[in-house]
């Protein structure tokens, strides 16, 4: 007797294993690590320096995947309508976050609300960071994903709690260590992928 097959089983199984390689979370964290830079710097051009990732960034990703993760596990989990629709909207949401806090320090300056501002910039970039993960877990399926969701609300609520305003810096930081997370967990991930699927001869 053959046993029923579930076909959105098998989609949320080919889905998951499109996410192992951790190529998402290590350009993730390129992007933190560029926009910390970019907060160090000016932060007026942060903007601008997020939208080559949010515009090419599921391209550049989609590369890596075809050198790196179909040649090993085939391309049942390939989709790439589906792949470009979920980095663009995990993106989406970073580039609503960096928006926010941009138009509001840019709007409100020095004025008497600047410090609060600006403390408060790492807090609203992780509840938008995490709505990002949160929307990538949901498509991957992933238990590591909403891990980081969780990581983002905490990392943002951390620095916020520590940080006084008077400057920039907050930022930087948040952004560096979301980096961080994503570079130690991208690393492993891809590193698991390799070991369990070495490349074809």
């Amino acid at each position: 007797m053959e046993l029923p097959i579930d076909p959105d089983a098998v989609e949320r199984s080919a889905r998951r294993a499109d996410y192992r390689d951790g190529l998402l979370e290590l350009f993730a964290a390129v992007l933190m690590a560029t926009l910390a830079a970019g907060w160090a710097l000016q932060p007026g051009i942060v903007g601008l320096l997020s939208l080559p990732f949010i515009f090419f960034g599921w391209k550049v990703i989609n590369i890596a995947k075809e050198r790196i993760t179909y040649p090993r596990i085939g391309y049942s989990g390939y989709n790439p309508e589906r792949q470009q629709t979920n980095a663009k909207g995990m993106l989406g949401f970073f580039a609503l976050a960096i928006a926010i806090v941009t138009v509001m320090i840019l709007v409100f300056g020095e004025s008497s609300i600047a410090n609060e501002l600006r403390r408060a910039a790492p807090l609203f970039s992780g509840i938008a960071f995490a709505g990002g993960f949160r929307y990538l877990a949901e498509k991957s399926g992933m238990a590591r994903h909403h891990l980081l969701a969780v990581a983002s609300v905490v990392t943002g609520l951390a620095v916020w709690w520590r940080d006084d305003g008077n400057d920039y810096s907050a930022m930087p930081i948040f952004l560096l260590i979301m980096a961080a997370f994503l570079l130690v967990m991208g690393v492993a991930s891809l590193a698991i992928f390799l070991m369990r699927n070495p490349a074809h001869e």
